[in-house]
């Protein structure tokens, strides 16, 4: 699977057509279809966006796992604070329960985006 596959199934498991993903995004319909296509891949700060969109990691979307982990909000949009449970998901859909060790590299990858986005505050998100 490719960049590109990902991009697409998760999108269309949205069900969003590609100009809708582009209006979100910020981008043209045509960029959206080269990036689908394996023509090119985006700017790493919109793999970002991209993978904050989908609740992913950027590891999953670059295929260096094979399993997104999707971030849960709380009620009012919050992202996941470290309690509660939190799960993978592999590309068939199926969920498991995140190992303590798991779990533990979560929380190292979110405390490493938080100091990031503290860091550099909008900057590193706008597209």
């Amino acid at each position: 699977m490719s960049f590109s596959d990902r991009l697409q199934a998760l999108r269309r498991q949205r069900g969003m057509t590609q100009e809708r993903f582009a209006e979100v995004i910020g981008y043209s319909g045509r960029t959206i279809q080269a990036w689908e296509n394996g023509g090119v891949l985006p700017p790493v700060k919109v793999i970002v966006r991209i993978a904050d969109y989908f609740s992913t990691s950027t590891d999953y979307l670059l295929c260096r796992t094979d399993y997104p982990v999707f971030v849960r909000r709380n009620e009012i949009g919050e992202p996941w604070d470290g309690e509660g449970e939190i799960h993978a998901a592999a590309p068939s859909g199926e969920q498991r329960e995140l190992s303590p060790e798991e779990i533990a590299q979560v929380r190292v990858i979110l405390a490493e985006h938080q100091e990031r986005e503290w860091r550099l505050g909008d900057k590193g998100t706008a597209g």
